[in-house]
């Protein structure tokens, strides 16, 4: 019977809400009160909706209009016309970027489908980004205390593999948002953690055996140092995206995952050395692998493709790091240069 009240109740409209309520009427002043707070709820509601399909149709116009006037424009070829076109496009660009969208590309369809994932309101996009962030930090703490929990007190390994694949997977989806809120995050970063969930799948199917309790402490090391080397990256990018926040050289959208971002050569002195260890095991963990498949040890088919994925990564890191360092070699330069 109370099923059947509750289902009654959901479907009266706002206006049959209305009805009932004002014919209970008993002179009693505390209801009178609530009648009239309730009152005006119904009206605030009435015009948020409202309000909030004028916004909807105001978003499609312009919408719309960027779009036929982007097609009009691609017709001149008048150089005066061209370079208005271009600012005008790059204008319409700026726009759409800010607008719901549900073109969240193939990853984000996979997982949530059309859905808008894009934030109207700059301080959510903020908000969101600080969430990423402290999700990553908690993450890498959690993975560096499960590494050493599964290495020296032997809790299950399939604990800290589907750690670290629900961690990468979550980071990815995260990222994947982020940048359709204006984050700048470069594709090999979102490369390297495709690789990774990749890597990660493969060692949580890797059967036991005399092959995997070869490669055991190899890999054991690989992803601890990994994940200690991540915490320590983590807080040096921190430090310098916030510094470089105060000195209005960035953006409050900016993420902890972009490689090397100071000018500061004692910071390279600290992070780079730290960086270059961390692509050393990469690489040894790969020599081990291929050691294994060649002599025969393993046989399982994991095991070359774990050594080719992290050697891929390993001369991907370096190849992104040498053209870092390059850049900043070329920018201090460029200032010497000013100054002489």
């Amino acid at each position: 019977m109370n099923s059947q009240n509750a289902d009654y109740t959901k479907r009266l409209s706002i206006s049959d809400h209305d009805l009932i309520i004002q014919e209970v009427d008993d002179g009693d002043e505390e209801w009178t009160s609530c009648k009239e707070s309730y009152q005006a709820l119904v009206d605030d509601y009435r015009v948020l909706r409202e309000k909030r399909k004028m916004v909807a149709d105001v978003e499609a116009k312009l919408k719309k209009t960027c779009i036929d006037l982007k097609k009009k424009l691609s017709s001149y070829h008048n150089p005066k016309k061209e370079y208005m076109a271009r600012i005008v496009s790059s204008f319409c660009d700026d726009t759409t970027d800010k607008l719901p969208s549900d073109e969240n590309g193939f990853l984000l369809w996979v997982v949530i489908g059309k859905l808008n994932v894009r934030f109207g309101d700059y301080d959510l996009k903020i908000q969101y980004k600080k969430a990423y962030e402290r999700f990553k930090l908690i993450s890498n703490g959690l993975a560096v205390t499960v590494v050493l929990l599964t290495w020296f007190f032997h809790i299950p390994q399939i604990i800290m593999y589907s750690l670290l694949l629900w961690y990468y997977f979550t980071l990815t989806i995260r990222e994947h948002i982020l940048i359709k809120n204006g984050s700048k995050i470069k594709s090999w970063w979102l490369l390297h953690h495709y690789i990774t969930i990749i890597i990660t799948m493969l060692l949580l199917t890797w059967p036991p055996g005399d092959c995997y309790t070869q490669s055991h402490d190899v890999l054991m090391f690989s992803i601890l140092m990994t994940s200690v080397i991540q915490l320590v990256q983590f807080f040096y990018q921190r430090k310098t995206i916030d510094r470089n926040i105060m000195m209005g050289k960035d953006n409050y959208l900016r993420t902890t995952n972009e490689g090397i971002r100071s000018k500061s050569m004692s910071d390279l002195v600290y992070i780079v050395p730290i960086l270059i260890v961390l692509y050393i095991i990469q690489a040894y963990t790969s020599y081990r692998l291929f050691y294994s498949c060649f002599t025969g040890i393993c046989t399982e088919y994991q095991v070359p493709i774990l050594a080719t994925l992290f050697m891929f990564l390993c001369l991907g890191n370096c190849r992104t790091l040498f053209q870092i360092l390059r850049a900043k070699v070329k920018m201090a330069k460029a200032k010497q240069k000013m100054k002489q």
